[in-house]
């Protein structure tokens, strides 16, 4: 087939007036295709973000709560767990020594302390002076488990050291520093009188595994010559606290 001398410049004009058009076309094609790539990271970006954010959520309502440690922090505390606990340090008493002194502030009495044993017939030797109290060596140290038993004078006339003894009350407080410088609160528990024929001494000085406590025993009730003795005996009972 064979075109004649006017049909090239034809088709020349034809193809240059279909350019403008095919460049249009393919620029919308290449404009189109970048939005579409954009649009769609925007959509996957848009949709991680989502995600991480919900995560965040999910992962932060897993705290039941918090506390501010020293410096500022917050350690989170999970489920189930408790916030630590600070143990609070009891002070310590030292072992105690034999006791030397003796305090009764509700009756005044203030008095250094003997330390005697048994006599030569077995009885529980007494101070020498009306003024002074005595720390049966055989019984427990104020401040040990078990009872510390202590002896002293009573006079009706109130010239002996526990001449008012029986009118401490429950409640009151007895205090005895040993040698050592230590020193021991006890707290009334018991006032009692008792007949001399019947005293229950191994009550008195029974249940040594007990918390400490003390045993004070003074005379009381009627003196009687032919005995030279009291009637009754005054025991006081009082507890460490």
């Amino acid at each position: 087939m064979q075109l004649s001398k006017d049909e090239p410049k034809s088709l020349v004009a034809k193809i240059q007036g279909f350019r403008p058009a095919a460049i249009l076309a393919l620029s919308l094609v290449l404009l189109f295709g970048v939005s579409g790539v954009s649009y769609a990271n925007f959509q996957k970006n848009s949709r991680l973000l989502k995600e991480t954010e919900q995560q965040k959520m999910e992962k932060g309502s897993r705290v039941s709560g918090s506390f501010f440690a020293p410096g500022g922090t917050a350690p989170q505390i999970a489920p189930g767990d408790t916030a630590p606990q600070i143990a609070l340090e009891q002070p310590q008493r030292l072992s105690p020594a034999s006791p030397g002194h003796i305090d009764i502030p509700a009756l005044g009495i203030s008095s250094g302390m003997e330390h005697l044993g048994l006599t030569a017939d077995n009885a529980i030797a007494t101070p020498k002076s009306l003024w002074s109290t005595a720390w049966f060596n055989q019984s427990s140290k104020p401040g040990d488990p078990g009872p510390a038993l202590i002896v002293g004078h009573y006079s009706r006339y109130g010239k002996a050291i526990f001449a008012n003894l029986h009118k401490l009350q429950n409640g009151q407080q007895i205090l005895i520093t040993d040698e050592g410088g230590q020193q021991f609160i006890f707290q009334v528990t018991a006032v009692k009188s008792v007949s001399t024929a019947q005293f229950p001494m191994n009550e008195v000085l029974g249940n040594t595994d007990s918390r400490s406590r003390l045993e004070i025993i003074t005379c009381g009730g009627a003196y009687i010559k032919q005995t030279k003795d009291f009637t009754e005996r005054t025991v006081i009972t009082a507890e460490l606290i």
